[in-house]
């Protein structure tokens, strides 16, 4: 649908505070029914249909859906009170052009009315899709009578052979044939006929004399029946070079005193062009025919291919490198995986023929990427007839791309430099590459790339890396504040604001101002949820305060200090759907902070403190800075608190 152009209708000035208003506008020669719902008569929902479409504009998220007004809708019930005049009423019916039963209101004949546009737009794309697979299926050519013979060859190979011993003797029954035989497994002293047969045994090969086939041996006695079963790709070429593949499911079924069954069907259809692919299922083997998304092969199974090779050279995929399967088959794997990797490979370079350039050129790491994806995605471009093309980069790119000896990681080095508009330098590409390999996220790099060059980036990060802490850890930080600068519309322009001098101080100082902003309400509501914390605190602050080394630990004056230390660190203490807070409020536990002696009021280690012991302790972002440094000084702590409790007792 046009929706720039529905939108620029103005529609029409409401008489009364709930109303719907319908009008017939013409948009590029096509008749659309606009929609309007009105509340305290201000626009808040419009539906336009025309023939074969709908969606609907919710003014209040400025968003599209197409969603029917049946389901889900912020303003269903609304539709249904709104008035609405005769005229537009009569406007709704004579679109809905229906016999419209009793007791329908404006919600219900509306979304008939979508109902209606949608069955046609259905119908119509069932239709397409009818002649095309009838189309499809027209120039399929015959199935070969050779397939025949190699599924059969196949079943041979799984023949079985029942045996029973019988004293000096052994019976057997060939399940390929139908045929039982005898034969003497011990001599006797008065035996003097021909040589004896050796002794049958479980799993070995035997050769039927009835059928001359062999067959694997299995006990009478015990066997019941034994299930073969196994599947076949037949590829095959169409006059116009479309490439077929037939999936057919083959089972096999024996059992002692009686013939071979054998049940053969075909369940799955693949046509394959450059650009195209349609498949086709049949797995129910119903012989109806239904569209489907993949071949649904069984892929733990058995998996036979029958003239692989030969189709694909006469077909329009002739050009797809034939050891381009290589790339996700793995070497001395078996047959049934190298067949899979064939067919996953040439499915991927049918939706994706670029994979040939690229691989020619050697490019090996992202032609399997592309593989793995099955040639479906918006990482190449498709249109593009070179290589930097494909790729999206410039020819000095691609020989940067060719000589770096990990492909991926330098490909995505060079977008994230695109993106930010990042003059390609080798120099760039090193300093990228390494913050690349550093950030957690390559949104978080993407974000913090966008106000200053990278080399100015990582000189600032290498001096602000949090001590005991790694580039990675100062990424996220540098993130998250320049994140929380423009969420508090600071000027990112201004050298001071984008790089402060002490970076972990002044996000903190930052974060807290915010959170105590915004948090206003919800830390006054836990106060006074857990009230008792405050009191608990102030019973046990003189004992649970000790200073060492430039260390302070106290216990958490309140709930809303515990919130605090949650939401400024980025750990969950403060999380009302947590223990934490209400163990405090209860005195099963006791939150402790420790600060630095000249940064009392920062907050930088929460620690969980029960029965006596140190439960666990977390800095920001659940990490444990300068961890041999605080588990000293807690284990101190604990013993300092220990040699309290004795002096008191």
């Amino acid at each position: 649908m046009k929706k720039q152009k529905i939108l620029a209708y103005e529609g029409r000035i409401p008489v009364s505070d709930r109303e719907l208003t319908a009008a017939v506008i013409d948009i590029d020669n096509k008749k659309h029914l606009i929609i309007d719902l009105y509340i305290a008569r201000t626009i808040k929902y419009r539906m336009a249909v025309n023939d074969k479409e709908y969606a609907h504009f919710n003014y209040e998220n400025q968003k599209w859906d197409c969603i029917s007004t049946c389901w889900n809708r912020p303003y269903s019930g609304e539709l249904s009170k709104a008035s609405i005049d005769r005229v537009d009423k009569q406007l709704l019916k004579e679109w809905y052009a229906k016999e419209i039963p009793a007791g329908w209101d404006n919600e219900d004949l509306i979304y008939a009315i979508e109902q209606k546009a949608f069955d046609i737009k259905t119908s119509e794309r069932m239709l397409k899709e009818e002649n095309e697979k009838e189309k499809l299926f027209a120039i399929m050519p015959q199935k070969p009578k050779f397939l025949d013979e190699t599924i059969n060859r196949y079943i041979e190979a799984g023949n079985i052979i029942y045996y029973k011993r019988n004293g000096s003797y052994a019976d057997y029954y060939c399940c390929q044939c139908g045929e039982k035989f005898t034969r003497r497994i011990k001599a006797t002293e008065a035996y003097a006929g021909p040589s004896v047969d050796i002794v049958p045994r479980r799993y070995q090969s035997k050769e039927c004399p009835k059928c001359k086939r062999k067959g694997t041996l299995l006990n009478w006695g015990r066997a019941k029946i034994t299930k073969q079963e196994f599947e076949v790709l037949l590829y095959q070429v169409a006059e116009d070079e479309t490439l077929v593949i037939r999936a057919y499911a083959v089972r096999a079924v024996r059992s002692p005193g009686s013939v071979l069954t054998k049940k053969i069907w075909e369940y799955g259809r693949e046509f394959l062009r450059r650009d195209y692919e349609r498949i086709y299922d049949n797995s129910c083997n119903t012989g109806k025919w239904w569209k489907s998304k993949k071949l649904d092969i069984y892929r733990s199974g058995k998996l036979c291919e029958v003239n692989y090779s030969e189709a694909v050279e006469k077909s329009d995929l002739r050009y797809i490198p034939a050891t381009a399967y290589k790339l996700i088959s793995e070497v001395g794997a078996r047959e049934e995986r190298h067949i899979l990797a064939r067919y996953d490979t040439l499915t991927a370079y049918a939706h994706a023929p670029q994979i040939e350039q690229l691989y020619k050129i050697g490019l090996m790491q992202i032609c399997r990427r592309l593989v793995f994806a099955n040639g479906q995605t918006r990482d190449i471009n498709k249109k593009a007839k070179t290589a930097a093309g494909i790729l999206r980069i410039t020819t000095e790119q691609l020989r940067y791309l060719r000589e770096s000896e990990q492909e991926l990681l330098a490909l995505s080095v060079i977008k994230i430099m695109n993106y930010r508009k990042i003059p390609f330098t080798q120099h760039n590409a090193e300093i990228v590459t390494r913050l690349y390999i550093a950030a957690p996220t390559e949104d978080k790099l993407k974000h913090i790339l966008k106000y200053q060059s990278p080399e100015k980036l990582l000189n600032y990060l290498n001096k602000n890396i949090p001590e005991h802490a790694i580039l990675a850890d100062a990424i996220t930080e540098y993130d998250d504040y320049l994140r929380a600068r423009e969420a508090n519309g600071d000027d990112l322009s201004n050298t001071v604001y984008l790089r402060p001098r002490e970076l972990h101080k002044t996000y903190i100082e930052l974060r807290e101002k915010m959170e105590r902003a915004k948090s206003a309400k919800y830390i006054k509501q836990m106060n006074e949820k857990y009230a008792r914390i405050k009191v608990n605190s102030a019973k046990v602050t003189t004992k649970y305060t000790w200073q060492q080394s430039g260390l302070l630990i106290r216990p958490a004056r309140d709930a809303g200090e515990v919130v605090m230390e949650g939401r400024i660190l980025h750990h969950c203490v403060g999380d009302d759907h947590q223990r934490y807070l209400s163990n405090y409020n209860q005195n099963k536990a006791i939150i402790l902070v420790i600060r630095h002696e000249n940064e009392p009021d920062k907050p930088y280690i929460t620690v969980e403190y029960e029965n006596n012991k140190v439960q666990q302790w977390y800095g920001i972002r659940d990490t444990k800075p300068d961890k041999e440094t605080i588990d000293s000084f807690l284990k101190a702590y604990v013993a300092h608190i220990a040699g309290k409790a004795g002096k008191a007792g």
